[in-house]
């Protein structure tokens, strides 16, 4: 019951107990007809939860063909930052997770702003935006669309939800999973981005309380496989923010990278305060597709960013 999966109904997870299944190794270590016979789950209910629960856990061998062939599947999102698009390799890649860690005022919440409308840009793409630290700015936004766009047909496909704990969190992204799933509206067929920002302001706090049962990080880890299982599902892109902690690390711990596609880091120039614009540094700390320890510089505008080599 642990596992929180929209498939696992009360029934069902009681119908597994009652068998002697009762973790995911017992699940994936036992014949699906066994199950069946035992629990009387319809087929292809327990073939449906088998498979979501094989993607999740189980490694599985795929071929080279396949493996081009699904890269040749993905998009590739603009962020309206040309520097952040750069260490990325072009932009958001939809399937993957990326992280912002920075300081505060170090360019996060400009860079997912600037994020969902260039994708609400894009023809027939949506946008959800969880906030958790009161963050969103539609006046900024605005700013940042120009006059030169239709303004309100651009904010129409970007929609924001508050969320001020895990719980709420869980909450919206567990209703969004079963939207995709149920492809009813215009919006959810058209999802190509989920923001949140902060993800460590919701986490963060639970991974620093006296834990002996390791309840923050049982949360963060059903975080994690929540949005891996949207983001592959539905080939759609992500972004989460982290900040720093005082030892001048990112809040949410050094396991957490292992959940994340992508990592890259904000940063200020030192003498910052002499400077009305003062220039920031985006460095990528984990990728998979670009080289790691890449760093460039950038400016924030009015309009949005500014690559430093490009001023």
């Amino acid at each position: 019951s642990k596992l929180e999966l929209p498939c696992l109904s009360p029934q069902v997870v009681s119908a597994l107990f009652n068998a002697n299944i009762r973790t995911v190794e017992d699940l994936l270590l036992s014949e699906p007809s066994v199950i069946v016979d035992k629990t009387g789950i319809d087929r292809q209910k327990m073939e449906q939860i088998l498979n979501l629960v094989t993607q999740i856990f189980a490694a599985s061998p795929s071929t080279g063909l396949y493996l081009s062939q699904t890269q040749n599947d993905t998009l590739i999102l603009p962020t309206g930052c040309p520097t952040l698009n750069a260490i990325l390799g072009g932009g958001l890649v939809t399937g993957e997770h990326l992280e912002l860690v920075g300081d505060s005022a170090s360019g996060k919440t400009q860079i997912c702003l600037s994020s969902a409308i260039n994708v609400a840009l894009l023809p027939n793409c949506t946008v959800l935006y969880i906030d958790t630290s009161n963050s969103f700015s539609v006046s900024r936004m605005v700013e940042m669309i120009g006059p030169e766009h239709y303004q309100d047909e651009i904010l129409a496909q970007i929609v924001c939800y508050d969320a001020y704990d895990i719980y709420s969190l869980l909450d919206i992204l567990e209703d969004v999973q079963i939207q995709l799933e149920k492809q009813e509206t215009d919006f959810s067929k058209c999802l190509r981005l989920i923001i949140i920002d902060s993800l460590a302001a919701l986490l963060s706090p639970l991974l620093l309380v006296s834990d002996p049962m390791f309840v923050g990080h049982g949360l963060m880890s059903s975080v994690s496989r929540l949005l891996k299982i949207i983001a592959i599902g539905s080939s759609l892109a992500l972004i989460t923010t982290n900040f720093l902690n005082n030892n001048r690390i990112p809040a949410l711990g050094n396991s957490w990278p292992h959940y994340l596609s992508s990592q890259v880091l904000l940063s200020v120039e030192k003498n910052h305060e002499l400077s009305i614009s003062p220039v920031r540094y985006a460095t990528l700390t984990k990728s998979s597709r670009s080289t790691c320890g890449t760093r460039m510089s950038f400016s924030i505008t009015e309009q949005g960013f500014v690559s430093e080599s490009s001023q």
